[in-house]
């Protein structure tokens, strides 16, 4: 019984995407949500970000801005013109912390922001936040 629980508990963990370039973030932030319970896929940048999302639909995605290629911008700006991937709730976790760096994110279709270096208490709880049915 208990290893039927485990089984339903494990397919029920919500997916969350993180894309970052930098391998450290990238593993900080794995490890951070793993120890909260949720399943980590990672990304290295906004274009296998976007082909992630495709191919396995995540419950949230972490994304950074200032990324080779395709950045944060691009990638919430693309995310946000396809239909079938529009009300995925995304939240920008980057160190560009400036009143117009947050605004622009936003105005694009981000849900939040979070500034690096960032707690990782805040962080949970505003994934919490985004993925609470009751919003």
């Amino acid at each position: 019984m208990l290893f039927l629980y485990t089984l339903i508990k494990v397919a029920l963990k919500q997916i969350i995407l993180v894309i970052d370039d930098d391998k450290e973030i990238r593993q900080l932030l794995k490890a951070i949500l793993t120890e909260a319970g949720y399943d980590v896929r990672t990304a290295i940048s906004g274009e296998d970000g976007l082909a992630s999302v495709r191919a396995a639909r995540p419950d949230l995605i972490l994304a950074d801005i200032e990324m080779p290629g395709l950045d944060g911008y691009g990638f919430t700006e693309r995310l946000r013109a396809d239909e079938l991937l529009s009300k995925l709730p995304l939240i920008l976790v980057t160190a560009h912390n400036k009143v117009k760096d947050i605004a622009k994110g936003l105005r694009l279709g981000a849900d939040d922001h979070v500034a690096k270096p960032f707690d990782s208490r805040e962080l949970i709880s505003r994934i919490k936040l985004q993925l609470d049915p009751a919003r």
